[in-house]
């Protein structure tokens, strides 16, 4: 992997961070679908001044299947992501993501026709395996937190976690296709153009599911937090655009990992230092696995 495209994969995993702390913070005043709405809007005017600037054509006929299916397959999977946020604590879910790249190496084999290197392909395991502990070992630790509460209230407790885990493991199969997705349209489409096109498409089906629900007062909600909103804003747009950049360089399935590894260290070290989420012994093994598979793929 050559020094840019560790950058660049480095840099939208952490950007990918700051858009998901931001978001957990967010939509804790804000309700879900009308947050992804403004935040998928608010990208479309950057990404269209970028490709404005690159000055780069209109996309190819080839490009649309490809891209439609990202975009519907992007509606569904930011509707249950960030679902999962209002459900579950950070450390549950966002772990979760991680077997993101299992799924991601199995479709780029038949999209793509890509196959990540023996040592890559441990790599991935061990970020899997580290990252499924992790999010055990926090879910048992949700579950000692609610164990004072009334049976009523507990068992209420954990049927919304629960949700919240199976809403983020489809999110983890819906995203792990849309990279490879994204891939075959950038082969007929600039990054920023893509990422025009892709957000404008995601921003529409979002206000359709608005207008049929009645939700459009819910948008104004954003008031309360403008500072977060504007820096998730800002952090949404980083880690899209150069993820787009990064997947041109690098196999989407070891985009994928790294960023799932970076993203589940993150999230237990904020987890514990801002939302007073457990850090004991057992997580930070499980990071330690996920750290040595994320240096075997990068070497």
């Amino acid at each position: 992997m050559t020094a840019t495209a560790l950058f660049l994969v480095v840099a939208s995993s952490l950007a990918w961070v700051a858009f998901d702390v931001t978001r957990k913070v967010l939509v804790e005043t804000v309700r879900p679908t009308a947050l992804i709405f403004l935040l998928t809007l608010g990208q479309v005017p950057l990404f269209g001044l970028w490709a404005w600037v690159e000055g780069g054509g209109f996309p190819a006929t080839g490009y649309w299947p490809p891209a439609v299916a990202s975009i519907v397959l992007s509606v569904v999977a930011n509707v249950a992501f960030i679902h999962a946020f209002k459900l579950a604590p950070l450390s549950v879910i966002v772990p979760l993501l991680s077997l993101t790249p299992v799924f991601t190496l199995l479709s780029a084999i038949p999209i793509l026709g890509e196959l990540p290197k023996p040592l890559q392909i441990v790599g991935l395991v061990l970020v899997v395996i580290g990252a499924w502990q992790l999010q055990r070992e926090a879910t048992r630790g949700a579950e000692r937190a609610v164990a004072r509460h009334s049976a009523e209230d507990r068992d209420a407790e954990l049927r919304r976690r629960r949700l919240g885990f199976w809403l983020m493991v489809t999110v983890a199969v819906t995203w792990s296709i849309t990279p490879a997705l994204d891939k075959v349209a950038l082969r007929h489409a600039s990054a920023p153009m893509h990422g025009f096109l892709l957000c404008t498409g995601v921003a529409l089906g979002i206000l359709a599911l608005l207008v049929g629900r009645g939700q459009l007062r819910e948008l104004g909600e954003v008031r309360h937090k403008p500072w977060i909103f504007a820096a998730s804003l800002l952090a949404s747009v980083a880690a899209l655009g150069l993820q787009l950049l990064a997947i041109r360089l690098v196999l989407v399935s070891v985009v994928e990992t790294l960023k799932r590894g970076i993203g589940n260290i993150c999230s237990l070290l904020i987890g514990a230092a801002w939302f007073g989420e457990t850090l004991d012994l057992r997580k930070s093994l499980a990071v330690a696995v996920i750290t040595a598979g994320v240096a075997l793929i990068v070497l």
